[in-house]
């Protein structure tokens, strides 16, 4: 009869380590498991498996709408560049000219670039060369050069730049000297003094 307790006692301890080894295994296999939002790459990560520090899902803030005016200025070989045509106007919804002021910029959301702007347009401008949307070609070759002036300071990054209010960006195209290119601005400045006027 002693045996009976010492064979229980056994199977017992036998039964109890079994059960701790497999919730040890299975804990494991939960952990290495590709479900698991530890063992995901980030890229498969949605914002649905981000939590901030209160528990709550985070979001991705959603751009601000705003509502101001910039202005811009093109010139090639000496010559003003005018926007006049319908073709250019009204393209997008948040950035946009009009024909009552052809060279003033209407942003209408942040975060938008100067190439954000002149993509929209029905032309190509990058840092080295200008297509017009008649199809002629300006591009940077020998002493005729492609430059840009944000606010009245030469900026060859300029079209990478988020548009701030009232900002004026003169995209030139020749061989310039600095009373030319002085001139261009104070077109620019003219036009803006014009459009503020009316």
């Amino acid at each position: 009869m002693k045996k009976i307790p010492k064979v229980l006692n056994k199977i017992s301890s036998i039964l109890g380590l079994f059960f701790v080894g497999l919730g040890l295994l299975l804990f494991v296999v939960k952990q290495m498991s590709p479900q698991n939002p530890n063992n995901m790459p980030p890229e498969k990560m949605t914002n649905t498996n981000i939590k901030a520090s209160n528990n709550q899902p985070l979001t991705t803030p959603t751009p601000q709408i705003v509502n101001y005016n910039a202005h811009f200025a093109i010139f090639t070989n000496g010559t003003f560049r005018v926007f006049t045509a319908s073709m250019y106007h009204n393209k997008d919804t948040n950035i946009y000219i009009s024909a009552e002021s052809p060279n003033t910029i209407q942003i209408r959301k942040e975060n938008l670039t100067w190439q954000d702007f002149f993509n929209t347009l029905p032309m190509t401008l990058s840092p080295k060369c200008l297509v017009t949307g008649t199809g002629q070609e300006f591009c940077t070759k020998d002493k005729n050069i492609l430059r840009f002036f944000l606010n009245g300071k030469e900026d060859p990054e300029a079209l990478s730049k988020i548009i701030q209010k009232e900002n004026t960006l003169l995209v030139t195209y020749g061989n310039l000297s600095k009373n030319q290119i002085q001139t261009q601005m104070e077109k620019l400045d003219e036009l803006i003094v014009d459009i503020n006027s009316n």
